[in-house]
């Protein structure tokens, strides 16, 4: 079971594919699961995987998830624009990094940034269709979501 912590308001924080990694991220999670400081609510593994491909949004009431399609997708319309989106991933990942030092999502971490590093931009078709997560999902590599580099 996957898990979405999101502030008093309702709105999506972070996720994490397990309790192990919502520990990590959120040191006062039981805070969380008493609903205190904000609400930690299961999800399922699906919905996990397609917030970590960046194709939903996920919206909670207080009661129920819901998954919507987002607004806006847009996607790399030519490998600089690929390029400077997987920049952008990369440097986001290395903020992130020192927080997880000696941790198993260290780990996570760096697979991803090397699977990131490691797209051939000039072998893409453009303009591409599915997000850099989706992408390199469906070249069974490694990925983690944006609401996961928390």
């Amino acid at each position: 079971m996957a898990y979405l912590l999101t502030n008093l308001e309702y709105f999506p924080m972070a996720i994490a594919k397990d309790m192990e990694e919502v520990k990590l991220k959120e040191t006062r999670w039981q805070a969380f699961q008493l609903g205190k400081i904000g609400h930690l609510v299961e999800i399922s593994n699906s919905d996990f995987v397609s917030l970590q491909t960046a194709l939903k949004d996920i919206v909670y009431d207080g009661t129920n998830t819901s998954l919507i399609d987002r607004k806006r997708i847009t996607f790399p319309q030519n490998a600089e624009e690929l390029q400077n989106s997987i920049n952008l991933l990369v440097q986001r990942v290395d903020d992130v990094i020192p927080k997880y030092v000696n941790t198993s999502f260290e780990t996570e971490l760096n697979n991803y940034k090397t699977n990131l590093q490691s797209i051939d931009t000039s072998s893409i078709s453009y303009p591409m269709d599915v997000s850099i997560e989706k992408y390199l999902l469906n070249q069974n590599k490694s990925i983690l979501g944006c609401l996961q580099l928390v």
